[in-house]
């Protein structure tokens, strides 16, 4: 390498330096992006507080010590207590829940909140639409045969 590499080596240097964190700059803001608008076409609802009020109700529903869950189990309804109740966040389980809702109520909504009910089924809930509005919780078992509908 030489001593003394001339004016212009120096500014190529810095010119290369410069392109490189740009490029990576517009890598990283494509990649970021394309997750946004993932999220945003996703069919997975989780926006708060009312995903956790979702699943916190379930919780509840779920603890009540009056539930027969031996009875629950034999008949295939789903049932699962505690943190085995989550909120679903795959696109997959996601756009099952959006068919299996759409199909049963003859709506046409393109996401849904979704409870996983351990490993046994599932619960959908729409998006709220209007304030006072009843909203309706749909129980599906983990094939996605309906089992039951209740005012939320």
């Amino acid at each position: 390498m030489p001593d003394y590499l001339g004016p212009e080596e120096p500014m190529r240097s810095i010119q290369r330096r410069l392109r490189t964190r740009a490029s990576a700059f517009a890598v990283l803001i494509l990649a970021c992006t394309a997750a946004g608008l993932e999220a945003q076409q996703s069919p997975c609802l989780t926006d708060q507080p009312l995903g956790d009020a979702f699943i916190g109700s379930l919780r509840l529903q779920y603890n009540d010590p009056g539930i027969d869950s031996t009875y629950w189990h034999q008949v295939g309804f789903p049932f699962a207590t505690g943190d085995a109740i989550q909120l679903a966040t795959k696109r997959n389980v996601c756009s099952a829940a959006v068919s299996a809702y759409n199909a049963k109520t003859g709506a046409s909504v393109t996401s849904v909140f979704v409870a996983l009910i351990g490993d046994t089924g599932y619960v959908v809930m729409s998006p709220p639409t209007e304030s006072g509005k009843v909203t309706v919780l749909y129980w599906f078992d983990k094939n996605w045969v309906f089992r039951q509908a209740m005012a939320g």
